[in-house]
């Protein structure tokens, strides 16, 4: 399984030590590293790498036992009992904020475990006494499902946890075994929505995003051209010199030609004049040339 799974900040510690499988806690843990962050309004844990962030779950919750880390990688494991033990901290998620009660903090703890088997589950987590103060303010007045008669009591509903009427199945997800199976379904999807005339992305134009991407793409372009227009002088450049080093090779080899031409013709008339005098065959002229 992939490490990249949860962005650094909200990544679950047996994620951070490599651990080969697991389960829907690695959501839990980021749910609280999202709730510490809502009550004390900054990152609960953030770093510039995965082994500080590591070191700053530490320094919370304290050295985790050989128990706690055996869903961790071996080299993690030996990295972390190599360091100094660190007691827990946990009291310093009070500090947090001035609206951090002691539900709300209880329930923190139980998110930020080291161990994902000993992390408390969605569903006890939804039945947290925390969660359960905010659902009852939530029907008592801002939500659609309950209502207040003009004359009497208010009326609440049935199941304050809301439910959908289609569930979602993630059958589909399980049948996928292999990354080039993925490919091969995102390839369909795609396909299906350019078919259907539907675009599979939505850009907004007037994000502030967007405008930042236009401006670099713009000269990031600019930049591209500029470099293009180089190597096309460049390359014409040196396609000038070969021609004119060919045009000079050429010219050498129609020199050499002429010569040795030439040298061949006066070597033919001294053959011929071989049997004449010296004086007469001295004074004979080459081979297409006139005498005056």
């Amino acid at each position: 399984m992939t490490q990249e799974v949860v962005t650094q900040y909200y990544r679950a510690p047996e994620i951070l030590m490599g651990a080969r499988h697991y389960s829907a806690a690695v959501d839990v843990w980021s749910v609280g590293c999202i709730f510490g962050e809502l009550l004390g309004r900054r990152i609960l844990f953030q770093a510039q790498s995965p082994v500080q962030q590591l070191e700053l779950i530490t320094e919370l919750l304290g050295t985790p036992t050989l128990e706690d880390m055996r869903h961790a990688c071996e080299g993690a494991r030996t990295h972390m009992l190599r360091r100094a033990p660190k007691p827990p901290s946990l009291s310093a998620l009070y500090t947090l904020s001035t609206h951090a009660t002691h539900e709300a903090v209880h329930l923190l703890c139980q998110m930020l475990v080291f161990d994902p088997d000993k992390r408390i589950s969605v569903i006890d987590a939804l039945a947290h006494p925390y969660v359960d103060e905010g659902r009852l303010r939530y029907h008592s007045c801002m939500c659609k499902c309950c209502y207040t008669p003009s004359a009497g009591m208010r009326q609440y509903a049935a199941e304050f946890e809301p439910s959908a009427q289609q569930p979602f199945d993630d059958l589909w997800e399980r049948k996928l075994t292999s990354v080039q199976q993925v490919k091969e379904e995102m390839h369909k999807f795609i396909a299906e929505q350019l078919q259907t005339g539907r675009v599979p992305l939505c850009i907004n134009p007037q994000s502030a995003a967007f405008k930042s991407f236009a401006s670099f793409s713009r000269q990031a372009m600019k930049k591209f051209q500029s470099e293009m227009k180089k190597r096309r002088v460049a390359a014409l450049e040196q396609l000038q010199q070969q021609q004119q080093q060919q045009q000079q090779q050429q010219q050498q080899q129609l020199l050499q030609q002429c010569g040795q031409l030439i040298g061949s013709n006066s070597v033919d008339r001294i053959k011929l004049n071989r049997g004449a005098p010296l004086g007469a065959a001295a004074l004979a002229p080459p081979v297409g040339m006139t005498a005056q």
